[in-house]
């Protein structure tokens, strides 16, 4: 929602602009509530009994070089976590720009 974009956008304003670094507005954004989503509840996944860290491992797999796959299902170390679901996106975020970096792309 646009509260949320300009808080964080102030924020944002006020750690970088000091420095000489201008920081734009977003071209886009998504605000979701999964505590109030009727099919998420604010949920996190759960794996059977028998598995393994394999079945992380196979989930972050990319599919091709488009398709890449984050969140805390995908974080062998910490799975149903926030901190999974960060360093599983800044995972994915190398991903691509080192596939970006092989078509000189960045």
């Amino acid at each position: 929602d646009a509260e949320g974009v300009a808080g964080a956008m102030a924020v944002l304003r006020e750690i970088f602009t000091p420095q000489g670094v201008a920081v734009p507005d977003p071209v886009d954004s998504a605000c979701v509530r999964w505590g109030s989503d009727p099919f998420a509840f604010g949920s996190y996944s759960s794996v059977s009994v028998d598995a393994t860290g394999e079945d992380y491992d196979v989930l972050a797999e990319p599919v091709g070089a488009q398709l890449h796959f984050a969140g805390e299902a995908t974080w062998r170390m910490h799975p149903a976590t926030m901190h999974g679901a960060f360093l599983s996106g800044l995972r994915e975020a190398a991903r691509i720009s080192d596939s970006l970096a092989g078509f000189g792309k960045v």
